[in-house]
């Protein structure tokens, strides 16, 4: 935003700090909450801090603050009256995720390193701020996405509002004007509503093992929205690929970090791509993915350390992966999810140089039997696949043309179809509205010892895992069922699908 703080509105660093309110305020407690779910879909929980100052603090120089990113201090910083604004809406979460949001935005710039966006001794033209807030808009819009906010939805409005609320003029100078703002969020909006359905297709798909097709969406994301996460999840798509091509015998179960959430709990039984790429194009793309993301982020660690299991997939005993991994625990926090990983990774590495067995994968039960299709809304995923196909589809460019969508909502349902080849898979995926329960009787909001229960023969963990920034998921491949589980690892949908 306008002034040196990228913000809606700017204060002196050293009034605000007078006026910051205390943890247990009620506006810091509800905006942290909002914040928190926010950067923590972001990654970026430890790179920026949240400020929320009283209305009456005398110290205020003016009563035009509002919100902004302060990038020298790793913070943003909010007006309680802002906050207050957003509360008195019925949707309070959605306003207050989409102005935080757009200032997580701006953190993301600087921390991606975007031409452009992250600083510079140059000072922008009118069409480049324009360009930088809409940027800002979009990222904070897929973070609010992540972390289950509809955020972008009423955006325009919003800002309208806050425009009022403040007295602003519609025009302000070195800032984009309110209708270069509506016009930009709305623009963001829209990218995001195409964007959403290649999200939802790139985590669904890796954990079906359709590695090549996975990675292909990644692509298609990073075009739009590049970010050091969306490259270092391409790479391990490419290097799932890579491990499908291998014996799984041979080939250690490395601990995989997508979205630096968690490890991936998947391994080597996907698709093994025949007729694809070679082993070393494999390598040289996955290598490239995770090289891309470290260019952006050089302190980005779950990449080096994805790339140190790559490099010892690729040429086991190859010194280049211990020099990856050490080059990765000067940048991981103990006690960590990505230090867990690193661990493993040495372990496995350790083990190979040294010719000794590696540490062998987690042992998960055996699944109920499902034969039944099943169905959500009466619409199963065997007639989305009976469906004309339609050119409505986000189309991707890669070695084999790849369209996905359409994605179509029915309220209390929506379906998605990917098309990649003479490969098409179908989904058809519970929205936050649906009443009914599974054939095995699981419904939203259920506890994840309830999801075991139902579809493992002994109720102990039998489906594979894949955890990312929206969630868990869960697949289930007799029932032909993924589970995403929130952060209460409850049950926040469930999807259906087909192959053909």
């Amino acid at each position: 935003m306008p002034g040196r703080a990228l913000a809606l509105l700017f204060v002196s660093t050293m009034a605000w700090a007078q006026c910051e309110l205390p943890d247990t305020a009620a506006p810091v407690r509800a905006s942290r909450a909002v914040f928190d779910r926010l950067v923590r879909a972001a990654d970026i929980a430890d790179r920026v801090q949240l400020a929320v100052a009283g209305a009456d603090c005398p110290a205020r120089q003016s009563q035009f603050e509002g919100a902004w990113f302060e990038p020298a201090r790793r913070r943003v910083s909010l007006d309680a009256a802002l906050y207050e604004f957003c509360a008195a809406r019925k949707d309070a979460t959605d306003c207050l995720a989409f102005l935080l949001g757009h200032e997580l935005g701006h953190v993301s710039q600087t921390i991606n390193r975007l031409s452009g966006f992250a600083g510079g001794d140059a000072k922008p033209d009118a069409a480049e701020n324009a360009r930088r807030e809409a940027d800002a808009d979009l990222r904070g819009g897929v973070f609010g996405y992540r972390a289950g906010f509809d955020s972008l939805r009423d955006a325009p409005q919003i800002l309208e509002a806050v425009y009022a609320k403040y007295g602003l003029a519609r025009k302000l100078e070195g800032y984009p004007s309110l209708d270069e703002r509506k016009a930009g969020v709305a623009g963001a909006l829209a990218e995001l509503r195409r964007l959403i359905p290649v999200f939802e297709a790139a985590n669904l798909l890796l954990i079906l093992g359709a590695n090549d097709v996975a990675a292909d969406c990644f692509e298609g994301i990073a075009r739009r929205f590049r970010s050091r996460e969306i490259y270092n999840n391409k790479g391990v798509a490419y290097a799932l690929q890579l491990a499908a091509l291998g014996d799984p015998k041979e080939t250690p179960a490395y601990p995989w970090i997508l979205d630096s959430s968690s490890r991936l709990g998947l391994t080597a039984a996907g698709s093994r791509g025949e007729g694809g790429p070679s082993r070393e194009e494999l390598y040289e793309r996955g290598m490239k993915a995770f090289e891309e993301s470290m260019r952006l982020d050089p302190d980005y660690a779950p990449a080096r350390v994805n790339a140190a299991c790559l490099a010892d997939l690729y040429e086991p005993k190859s010194r280049r992966a211990l020099s990856r991994l050490d080059d990765a625990s000067d940048l991981i926090q103990p006690g960590s999810a990505a230090a867990g990983a690193l661990a493993a990774a040495r372990e496995i590495v350790m083990a190979r140089r040294a010719g000794k067995p590696w540490p062998a994968p987690v042992t998960r039960g055996a699944e109920v039997e499902s034969t039944e299709e099943e169905a959500i809304g009466e619409r199963t995923p065997a007639s989305v696949l009976r469906g004309k196909a339609a050119g409505d589809g986000v189309a991707i460019e890669s070695d084999t043309p790849l369209q996905v969508g359409p994605a179509k909502e029915y309220g209390e349902f929506a379906t998605l179809v990917v098309q990649r080849g003479g490969n098409r898979w179908a989904f058809v995926t519970t929205r936050t509205a649906y009443a009914g329960k599974t054939a095995h009787g699981v419904g939203l909001g259920a506890a994840r010892t309830a999801v075991d229960k139902a579809y493992c023969e002994s109720g102990a963990p039998c489906g594979v895992e894949l955890r990312a920034a929206a969630g868990t998921w869960l697949h289930f491949a007799k029932a032909r069922t993924i589970f995403l589980l929130n952060e209460k690892g409850e049950v926040a949908s469930w999807t259906l699908y087909a192959r053909r």
